[in-house]
């Protein structure tokens, strides 16, 4: 009886205790609705980034194009599209951090520099291993090809060579920051003449 008594007397704030609760709920839920109708919706989060799910179907959309182009004529099944979608997120992890790291470290590619690798005299490996900048008849990297190119882009009305051209663009100048960072990582790393002695003795 007492305990039916004691609910009793603490009815009115047992009810504002849960209409409290229910006011949150629904605040929480409009204000969600309200981010979701601005854009504002997010497929996860890496190192304080928001990842926007747009940006992320926007780069699964680019990788099934470019997966039709390297296998014309396939079937695109459930499985590939969700290996195509693990590969985007994550390439979308390993450059945004990959993408700080650079700019701590004041890593970058010039103009000049990616002129150089482009059609200079130490090309680039993926530049020399485009089917497109090759001679037909002796599979040889021709540097006239790669401004052939370059120069039809602007004459393709669809705009999908340019597109194409700026992705690869994108890969190639992160695969330079890469190749720089982890030169600078090794030519960082020194053993001493003690721990050589501890390595030797220990083996």
């Amino acid at each position: 009886m007492a305990t039916l008594q004691n609910i009793r007397n603490k009815s009115g704030l047992l009810l504002a205790v849960i209409g409290i609760a229910m006011l949150a709920f629904i605040l929480g839920d409009l204000l969600k609705s309200t981010n979701s109708s601005a854009g504002g919706v997010y497929i996860g989060e890496i190192l304080g980034e928001d990842i926007s799910i747009k940006r992320f179907q926007q780069e699964v959309d680019e990788g099934i194009e470019n997966w039709k182009v390297q296998n014309q004529g396939a079937v695109l099944n459930q499985l590939t599209m969700t290996q195509i979608r693990d590969q985007v997120w994550s390439k979308i992890v390993r450059e945004t951090i990959m993408e700080k790291e650079f700019t701590e470290l004041g890593i970058d590619v010039s103009d000049d520099e990616f002129f150089e690798l482009l059609q200079g005299v130490n090309v680039h490996p993926e530049i020399s291993r485009v089917p497109s900048f090759q001679d037909p008849a002796t599979g040889q990297f021709d540097r006239t090809r790669v401004l052939g190119y370059l120069k039809q882009i602007d004459q393709d009305q669809s705009g999908e060579s340019r597109t194409r051209w700026i992705n690869f663009q994108k890969y190639l100048i992160n695969l330079i920051k890469n190749s720089k960072y982890n030169s600078l990582v090794e030519e960082s790393m020194y053993t001493t003449n003690a721990e050589a002695q501890i390595d030797f003795n220990s083996n």
